[in-house]
């Protein structure tokens, strides 16, 4: 209902929030209630500027390219468009209200008081005209030539979508797609739930997650180097051998160890993958976890901030045999009733503001905080994944981004 989304949207903007995240105060309910007064004075003024344009022909004029022109600039707002019946008597007026609003416009300077007539628009707008028309071959040839490169890329792209490995692309993403598990196994007292968000035909990030025995649950999650066929082909073997050592019932460790054992001969020198490998106890209520140069879990628990759960080891790939496992450790992860963990990874962390800083672990620490008073683990990665959105650049999300979350319920 309306105020689920109205929750949702309040978790995921208070991550982004400077003001918020500095642990500043709030502002008082009297700087609050000034605030207020000064929008409903901007709604008043806003509807007193739409009302004035109805009346005033001399605010209603628009250029050859259909675009309003405003009496106070003296020139054409191209982000305000008269080019229907519908726009200009719907949309136009308070597009160019809010426009005479703005700092960028000269009305408030000239107190709103209109120093033109008809006349003097239709001067105005005759010589914009002639400046429209002046440029318009230069423009013409600009655009035909820009078509032609557009149609090219049009015909090189169908090419490219035909061609044999774009068909072995979308086979590859096929083939992932069915190991995702169906439906996810579930412990008493524990709800456990997954995201898998690639942001290309082919992912390079893997999770496996499977019941051993009534008591324990595997969790693993990984993230093979790179992006493209090859890195998904490496992914799929690793994915397999991981799940068939994890089924054997193995600690954490000794799934990775032998994990790597078993893939480093096949990989490439410059390919190596991270992962981290756990077992959830729900009889001791315990996760126990290593990882191989992956990012660390994040715990949220009732009463206090969200922390990461450290453990040493190195990506699976780089080295082998003792060299690997003497720096492989287990750590271990307290569970109590409403406790959250989260495994993910790197591509939440990696994603780009529009101030070119990045997501980091400061803001999935706090992202994790805010929501894990949400019920739900599958509310809980939305959220999450909300949120980092918000905070990313258009087009900044470049890697895929893959989360397990963990739930002990409170009763």
């Amino acid at each position: 209902g309306s105020g689920s989304e109205l929750l949702d949207g309040i978790m995921a903007h208070l991550p982004n929030c400077r003001q918020y995240g500095s642990g500043a105060p709030a502002c008082t309910a009297e700087a609050l209630q000034r605030r207020l007064k000064e929008r409903a004075r901007h709604d008043r003024q806003l509807e007193q500027l739409k009302a004035m344009i109805q009346k005033q022909s001399v605010l209603r004029y628009k250029d050859a390219d259909q675009q309003w022109v405003c009496p106070f600039c003296r020139k054409s707002i191209e982000t305000i468009d008269m080019s229907t019946d519908l726009l200009c008597s719907k949309v136009m007026p308070e597009q160019a209200a809010r426009h005479m609003l703005s700092d960028g416009c000269l009305a408030a300077e000239q107190q709103f008081e209109l120093g033109c007539t008809d006349a003097d628009m239709l001067t105005l707008v005759s010589g914009i005209n002639r400046t429209i028309r002046a440029g318009t071959a230069v423009v013409r040839r600009k655009r035909t030539t820009d078509e032609v490169a557009a149609h090219r890329e049009e015909q090189r792209q169908e090419a490219a979508a035909h061609s044999p490995m774009d068909q072995a692309c979308r086979a590859a993403a096929e083939v992932q797609k069915r190991m995702l598990p169906k439906e996810v196994p579930q412990l008493d007292g524990y709800e456990v739930g997954y995201l898998f968000e690639p942001t290309q035909e082919v992912s390079g990030d893997f999770l496996d997650i499977q019941q051993l025995g009534s008591k324990w649950l595997s969790v693993g999650l990984g993230d093979v180097s790179g992006h493209g066929l090859a890195s998904g082909m490496v992914m799929s073997m690793v994915r397999k051998a991981l799940s068939l050592r994890a089924r054997d019932g193995n600690h954490p460790r000794t799934v990775l160890a032998k994990v790597n054992r078993d893939i480093f001969p096949d990989l490439e020198p410059q390919m190596f993958v991270s992962a981290v490998q756990g077992i959830l106890d729900g009889e001791r209520h315990v996760f126990t976890f290593a990882r191989a140069g992956h990012p660390s879990p994040m715990v949220a628990v009732p009463g206090r901030a969200a922390f990461e759960a450290t453990s040493a080891g190195v990506s699976l790939g780089l080295v082998s045999g003792e060299r690997f496992t003497s720096g492989l450790e287990e750590s271990l992860i307290k569970m109590p009733p409403g406790a959250f963990c989260l495994l993910y990874t790197d591509g939440l962390l990696e994603a780009v503001g529009v101030d070119g800083e990045e997501f980091g672990r400061d803001r999935l620490l706090l992202t994790l905080s805010t929501l894990s008073g949400v019920p739900g683990v599958n509310r809980l990665l939305r959220g999450i994944l909300k949120a980092v959105r918000s905070f990313a650049a258009p087009g900044a999300l470049k890697d895929d981004v893959t989360m397990i979350a963990i739930h002990r319920r409170r009763c």
